[in-house]
């Protein structure tokens, strides 16, 4: 391992969110920064240190957008898998159970895995079979036992979280039909270095893929890739799909192939299989602190209320890393109930209800999920009754109307 490539220093666990009694510094902090291997090109947290609350899914309940996306994926793989009232698909980290959810309103069989005991309860409660846990071999005999191997397995954004990825990718293969896929969605590196998003950064995120690392992973447990395709989710995503090496699945089109190497050169010409791409990374993010910093002290200077949207995980390492406060950011608001009362962590910003964006009628809203800018701009189109404007820190610092 070589790093630190990016340095955001002593952060809490994004998503620890802080109760208004809780002692000032009582959520703790650990180092948060980034290196990678220069053998396989793997970008992991430098550090292991694993802090209470790091773990975290995508607020899907509360985003249209990403509920949208995950019926899509859905709906795709069910046509290009063929998948019938006979087929099985299994999430390996189901979350609330939204993508399952789709694959059984079609009539297909279906198996969550989760290790969140709420999410775990929440997918049980709408009526999906459910095994608590992380995915692993030993979850997979369990499957495999109750209801055969599995035509497709479905893995959203999950393999940022594990500990083991040996562990999971030799669970997914052994899950696996001959004839099945395997379908994995991932925050691409390309975009994260590309882009310096270094917001997409926590604890709870363990690993930062590219095709690149994964291909290697794969080989190693028998799986080839079979496609891979640009998702625009989640500031840009790759979703590869893997069969068994051995297995009975078709050989790659001509079309599936380009989209592959597509990929691979892509990230050969932004360097993420050499040292030198990602040297950029730590003063991007300093540069991309700098700016946001800037912007909010003169707006406070002149008289501007710029107040935030979104209480993500992505807010909470993009605010301490850029030492933001009450001061410059008095709150944010967010739709979940859980998190309104609350406060982001380490930075202490108010998180409220969305009304409260009409009471206070800032000058500015702050986009902290600035993934979902487009979605939030349609939601708050009302702030232009009083001339109000939006702004999002990345991937480039902007203010718009």
């Amino acid at each position: 391992m070589v790093g630190p490539i990016l340095d955001l220093g002593a952060q809490p666990s994004a998503d620890a969110l802080v109760d208004p009694a809780t002692p000032l510094g009582a959520e703790g902090a650990a180092r948060l920064a980034l290196g990678v291997c220069p053998r396989c090109w793997l970008v992991q947290l430098a550090a292991n240190d694993r802090l209470q609350g790091s773990s975290h899914g995508h607020g899907t309940a509360f985003s249209p957008s990403t509920i949208d996306h995950l019926r899509g994926w859905a709906v795709e793989s069910i046509r290009e898998s063929a998948l019938d009232g006979s087929s099985l698909v299994v999430d390996v980290a189901a979350g609330s159970g939204h993508l399952l959810s789709s694959f059984r309103a079609a009539g297909v069989r279906v198996r969550a895995i989760e290790a969140d005991r709420a999410d775990a309860e929440a997918c049980r409660a709408v009526g999906l079979p459910t095994s608590s846990g992380p995915i692993g071999t030993d979850v997979a005999d369990e499957i495999l036992a109750a209801d055969g191997p599995a035509d497709l397995v479905v893995v959203n954004h999950a393999l940022a979280h594990l500990d083991d990825l040996a562990d999971a990718m030799a669970a997914i293969a052994l899950l696996l039909k001959p004839s099945g896929t395997a379908t994995i969605e991932f925050h691409h590196l390309l975009g994260l270095v590309g882009e310096c998003q270094f917001d997409a950064v926590c604890h709870a995120h363990r690993t930062y893929l590219s095709l690149t690392a994964l291909l290697p992973l794969l080989d190693r447990h028998g799986l080839r890739v079979s496609d891979a395709r640009a998702i625009a989710a989640h500031g840009g995503s790759l979703r590869v799909m893997a069969v068994p090496a051995r297995g009975s699945s078709p050989a790659p089109t001509s079309a599936s192939s380009y989209r592959v190497d597509a990929v691979l050169e892509a990230e050969h010409a932004a360097g993420l299989d050499r040292l030198e791409g990602f040297a950029h990374l730590g003063p991007g993010a300093a540069e991309a602190c700098d700016r946001i910093r800037s912007f909010l002290e003169r707006s406070r200077s002149d008289g501007l209320r710029v107040v935030g949207y979104g209480a993500p995980s992505r807010a909470a390492t993009l605010c301490n890393a850029a030492g933001i406060t009450p001061a410059l950011l008095p709150f944010t608001v967010d739709r979940s109930p859980d998190k309104q009362g609350r406060y982001l962590p380490g930075c202490r910003i108010p998180i409220r209800e969305p009304r409260a964006i009409e009471a206070a009628r800032p000058d500015v809203v702050l986009i902290l999920p600035w993934t979902l800018r487009d979605e939030i701009v349609e939601q708050l189109a009302s702030i232009r009754t009083w001339g109000g404007r939006f702004a999002v820190a990345l991937p480039q610092f902007e203010t718009f109307g």
